[in-house]
């Protein structure tokens, strides 16, 4: 299959994003935002999730739906699900009983690491007119438009 810009935005409106009460969640959209600003910044494809942790559960605390305890561990495994986003770790990562996704503990004990395929890195990186379609996509589907200046912001994205 031939890997293109196109293939990219359609696979991010495509998001599998999960529902509440008629209310969207943001997880994936903010990650994938995550993810853009540190290409913009010249960062590795493969980011540890120790790295990522503070700042996703942040922008979730900020722009996410109010919750006791935020999740940027569930994000960080199920995007994989949608096609555009690899985990890879030390050794083999166990799940929960409940689900396929492995304990926070198991992503920190084993070094795991997420970013974007390589195929979608690779047309993302140094492409700034791309970069900026794909943020102002996620925004538009994700985020109503008083959001949008804050959450770019936040993630310092150009």
């Amino acid at each position: 299959m031939k890997f293109d810009a196109r293939t990219l935005l359609d696979r991010v409106a495509a998001l599998n994003i999960g529902r509440s009460v008629e209310r969207r969640a943001p997880h994936k959209p903010l990650l994938l935002l995550l993810a853009i600003a540190d290409i913009q910044k010249q960062l590795p494809r493969l980011r540890s999730y120790v790295d990522i942790e503070e700042r996703l559960a942040r922008a979730l605390e900020i722009f996410g739906r109010p919750a006791k305890h935020q999740n940027p561990q569930y994000p960080f495994w199920r995007l994989q699900n949608d096609k555009v986003w690899q985990v890879e770790a030390d050794a083999p990562l166990r799940s929960r009983q409940s689900n396929s996704d492995p304990p926070r503990s198991e992503l920190v004990r084993k070094q795991a690491r997420g970013g974007l395929l390589p195929e979608h890195y690779d047309i993302l990186f140094g492409n700034e007119e791309l970069q900026s379609q794909l943020i102002h996509q996620v925004l538009d589907l994700h985020f109503p438009a008083s959001m949008h200046d804050e959450i770019a912001a936040f993630f310092d994205l150009r």
